[in-house]
């Protein structure tokens, strides 16, 4: 009995440790605990852009949090004037030890 009280109380930490890394971070999509690797689209044209510009952000051990992901910061990366998409990717190792969120933009 005390095996599977100490087995539940491991369970709940991990669930509440997965809320806190990735769902502060991308608040949208699939969270993996041990590994994430998404990426989700969040607004594009028709038109196809032929450059491409990523800006990240990252966090370790969900104690220092720096970079700008912003759209502003991409589209200046990859010289982009007419955004035609923009993406975003999320990327996790063992929940809260390392984040990374990028914003991929594409335009002319």
């Amino acid at each position: 009995m005390k095996r599977l009280t100490i087995f539940f109380i491991v369970l709940a930490s991990l669930s509440l440790l997965n809320c806190f890394s990735m769902g502060s971070v991308t608040g949208i999509g699939p969270q993996g605990f041990l590994f994430n690797g998404v990426t989700i689209g969040t607004g594009a044209t028709s038109a196809q852009g032929n450059k491409v510009g990523q800006a990240c952000s990252h966090t370790i051990l969900m104690l220092v949090a720096v970079g700008d992901a912003s759209i502003k910061e991409a589209a200046v990366e990859g010289q982009i004037t007419n955004i035609t998409s923009v993406d975003r990717k999320f990327f996790s190792l063992l929940g809260p030890i390392f984040t990374r969120a990028c914003t991929v933009v594409r335009g002319d």
